[in-house]
């Protein structure tokens, strides 16, 4: 069993996506675009589809042509009805390809903020209704026609939505410590702009992040176990 991962940028990378999908024996397909892999035309045999966050928008396809390719390898994910997991720049690719409006935001929303779910889910009935995770994006998704509203924060109208077999979040669950100072040093610039103090943002995460990881294994790893048919989640469409 074969999990296909495409990734836009060093710094984001699936974190305990991985490590759970690991933990029960699946592969790990990464499409490293930033290095120059080719976005698969086909699914191929993968048994889900996992896009990561990236600092581009859904529209820079001039700058970044291979987005084209993506929106159409996650149409053809929908279309198998395999398991689909887009995180942030995937979450809105994914909203963008089932015909939700991506734009800019009023501001980035970083640092650790509150989340609200708003529906059941399956899935999402792992998490608290209300917790507190990691955000870095500056672009906000108009909820996809036919899509549920899973979860929102003060901030964003749309944190995560569904889609059949397939969830679109915003928030970075899967970070650990190690990703959110890699994210802090790459994107040093997004910090300044919306006049964010590292040192304080690097406390936040040293108070939140211990309670981040019990989630994200509760979540990602509920994801993983459906994948492999250890739960009756019906992650599938």
């Amino acid at each position: 069993m074969v999990a296909l991962i495409v990734l836009h940028h060093e710094a984001d990378s699936p974190g305990a996506i991985a490590r759970e999908l690991r933990a029960r024996g699946v592969g790990l397909r990464e499409v490293r675009g930033y290095r120059g892999d080719p976005i698969p035309t086909t699914i191929g045999d993968a048994s889900a589809l996992v896009v990561m966050g990236g600092p581009m928008s859904v529209d820079d396809e001039r700058a970044h042509p291979s987005l084209a390719l993506e929106k159409r390898l996650i149409a053809l994910g929908l279309e198998a009805r395999i398991p689909v997991l887009g995180v942030c720049l995937g979450a809105q690719l994914l909203a963008s390809v089932l015909g939700g409006r991506v734009a800019r935001a009023d501001a980035r929303e970083i640092g650790w903020h509150e989340v609200h779910r708003e529906a059941n889910d399956p899935l999402f009935d792992r998490l608290p209704r209300r917790f507190t995770t990691f955000h870095w994006h500056g672009d906000a998704i108009a909820l996809p026609p036919g899509a549920t509203l899973l979860a929102r924060s003060a901030a964003t109208e749309v944190q995560a939505f569904r889609f059949g077999a397939a969830h679109g979040v915003q928030f970075h669950l899967e970070s650990d410590a190690e990703m959110i100072e890699a994210m802090s040093s790459s994107f040093a610039s997004d910090l300044r702009d919306e006049h964010i103090d590292p040192h304080a943002l690097a406390s936040a995460t040293r108070a939140h992040i211990e309670e981040q990881e019990t989630l994200a294994g509760r979540f990602f790893g509920g994801w993983a176990d459906e994948l492999v048919g250890e739960t009756s989640l019906p992650l599938r469409a």
